[in-house]
């Protein structure tokens, strides 16, 4: 890795978003937020590992100067980690991935009381604050806290590959595709001549992944350290999922209550991606398979909750899978909260409002800006495909 380069981009890129993006988060968890987003810069070759930069020209004899923008090709780091952005920005590792887990414990937390019957009626931690520094769920109402659980569980499900998406793929001939968050260990890796890219994006069969556990390339309920970190190992390639129309639909199975739940769990799952302590499918997955355990005690203490049979979740993860559409976004945690140029609001908000009210209110972009794709066409498709499911 070009040191002295990568690290003057990547306080290029986080610079930039620290003062250009605008979310609907606290101010800190944006900046911890932000990071994350710089490593997927990083790897991609985006953000100000592409834009153009300008250039300082005279034009004729004169001396009067303009800027003249000139296009550089993106610069790709695929072997980035988190770590690397947080030692390039000159932060305490340890101290982030700490601060990082404080707001997937108070959600976690927050599912736990919901689970024992505790009449909360807000999105807040135990200190009244809204849950991962969210501002729009300030003043947002909880009513039905069985819903919430049952979203937590279909946000702790609907990304799982083996059990889930692989059996989804089977009955429903979509193509997800998937893996496994998991460990990695750099350093074996590296000797093994295995990249993070290779691992993320070929395909591997569980023998495989076996294997790699076997040698200590892989590893699940570690530590994280400099040689040990959060990955990915992709079993099946695929077309993925979407977790807009995750929100829309558990909104339109249940209710509002539902999809801010599995909102909650997906941000528990990018969250955890730089935390002390990894977790075997990570800490979103564990929280479903928590609620699936305790399904029965959670009855007794939430008359309203009913386990998702198996065939619901399958059926949920098939209407969501991104081949059914033309075209679709899955959007990150940041463009979930990031408020669009001359909009109000932000995509999550405009989900939950459509979803309260079933009204589409204005039309603003959604995802990546490339997705090309407004929330009112996020609704057609979503509508469209709802009609043949679930009608």
């Amino acid at each position: 890795m070009e040191t002295n380069r990568f690290q003057s981009l990547v306080r290029q890129d986080y610079e930039y978003m620290r003062r250009a993006i605008s979310l609907c988060i606290s101010y800190r968890a944006r900046e911890l937020l932000l990071m994350q987003s710089v490593e997927g810069h990083a790897i991609q070759g985006d953000g100000a590992f592409k834009e153009t930069v300008c250039v300082l020209k005279t034009r004729g004899g004169r001396k009067r100067k303009v800027y003249l923008k000139e296009q550089r090709e993106p610069l790709k780091f695929p072997e980035t980690t988190i770590d690397d952005v947080v030692n390039a920005l000159g932060h305490d590792t340890a101290a982030i991935k700490e601060e990082r887990q404080q707001p997937i414990t108070a959600v976690i937390d927050f599912f736990h009381r919901l689970m024992a019957g505790e009449q909360l009626t807000s999105y807040t931690d135990r200190n009244g604050k809204p849950l991962f520094g969210m501002t729009f769920l300030e003043g947002m109402r909880l009513e039905n806290p069985a819903h919430t659980i049952i979203g937590g569980y279909f946000g702790g499900r609907m990304d799982k590959y083996i059990g889930w998406r692989q059996e989804s793929e089977k009955v429903y001939g979509v193509q997800t595709g998937g893996g496994e968050c998991i460990g990695i260990n750099r350093r074996k890796a590296k000797e093994a001549g295995i990249a993070l890219e290779q691992l993320a994006t070929k395909e591997h069969t569980q023998e495989e992944v076996a294997a790699l556990i076997a040698k200590g390339i892989l590893c699940w309920d570690v530590e994280s350290g400099p040689d040990i970190v959060s990955g990915y190992v992709r079993c099946k390639q695929g077309f993925g999922t979407s977790d807009d129309l995750a929100v829309l639909l558990a909104g339109r199975l249940f209710s509002y209550d539902a999809a801010i739940g599995l909102f909650l769990a997906d941000a528990i799952d990018t969250w955890d991606k730089y935390v002390p302590f990894i977790h075997k499918s990570g800490q979103d997955e564990k929280l479903g398979e928590e609620i699936c355990g305790q399904a029965a005690s959670i009855s007794k203490n939430v008359p309203q909750f009913r386990l998702p049979a198996k065939e619901e979740v399958l059926k949920f993860i098939a209407l969501i899978a991104e081949s059914n559409y033309d075209v679709m976004t899955s959007s990150s945690q940041r463009y979930f909260l990031q408020v669009p140029r001359y909009s109000k609001q932000c995509a999550i908000e405009s989900y939950i409002n459509y979803i309260r009210t079933w009204e589409r209110g204005s039309e603003m972009h959604v995802g990546h800006p490339l997705s090309g794709l407004s929330n009112h066409g996020m609704f057609d498709r979503f509508e469209a495909k709802c009609e043949q499911l679930y009608n």
